[in-house]
């Protein structure tokens, strides 16, 4: 799988089910309806750099993983989450 980061604005929520991110081409709307109305805590607007996995002619991908202030920030978390050591 490969990283792939991206400078975005984006929509953060946080509710029962954790913290979730959008980037900006995804409306506040779209997200809330995608996260759930129940259960949400906060709602905030950051901009800055996420990180998630993809692997290439696939769909499959993992959660974007942010925000953060610099794209290494967001390459080190994520390495960090899914490392197996």
């Amino acid at each position: 799988m490969d990283i792939e980061t991206k400078q975005s604005v984006w929509t953060v929520i946080d509710g029962t089910n954790g913290v979730t991110i959008y980037p900006d081409e995804i409306s506040i709307l779209e997200a809330i309806e995608d996260h759930g109305f129940d259960g949400i805590y906060s709602i905030e607007v950051e901009n800055g750099w996420a990180a998630r996995y993809t692997t290439p002619k696939f769909l499959d991908c993992t959660e974007w993983v942010g925000v953060f202030q610099d794209e290494e920030s967001a390459i080190n978390t994520i390495e960090d989450m899914y490392s197996e050591g």
